[in-house]
This record gives C-alpha cells, sequence and structure tokens, in this order.
C-alpha cells in the first residue's frame, strides 16, 4: 500500500484539483478497506476502478498504479467477504 500511495501522489501532481481530490479518495478508501480483517469487496472495488481509470486517464504516469493494483487485487479478492 505504501508504493501505491507514492504512485498515486506521483500521479496526482499531473491531474486538475478535482481530479486529484478524487484519487487521492479513492486511495483513502482503498487503504481502510485493506487494512479490515475482512475488507468489503463492494467498497474497495470502487476505489480500484476510480483508480484504474485516473491512471489509464493520466497516460504514462499512471503506469505505475495500474502495476501495483493488478498485485494488490488478487489478494484483497482472497479476503474480502
Amino acid at each position: 500500500m505504501k508504493d501505491l500511495a507514492i504512485a498515486v501522489g506521483r500521479m496526482t501532481q499531473k491531474m486538475s484539483k478535482e481530479q486529484a481530490e478524487d484519487a487521492a479518495e479513492d486511495l483513502k478508501n482503498l487503504v481502510e478497506q485493506a487494512a479490515r480483517e475482512k475488507p468489503k469487496r463492494k467498497w474497495w472495488s470502487v476505489s480500484v476502478e476510480g483508480l484504474t481509470q485516473a491512471a489509464k486517464n493520466i497516460g504514462e504516469i499512471g503506469k505505475p498504479v495500474l502495476d501495483i493494483l493488478e498485485r494488490i487485487v488478487p489478494i484483497l479478492a482472497k479476503i474480502s467477504v
């Protein structure tokens, strides 16, 4: 999650204020769910979708975010309710 936070931080530097706030909120929600013993798929998946779309829209600088999410999602899926 630390690597994801760093990657999202770098990505948000190239976004509009509104887009950066949305990405930061998605990151916050994802981290909160991931910290739970039983993350709620319904909630973290929305955050993953938001971060994924933002990373795709921003281009090359979003690639690290996509790469990290690709590793995190299967782990969350295994432990989620």
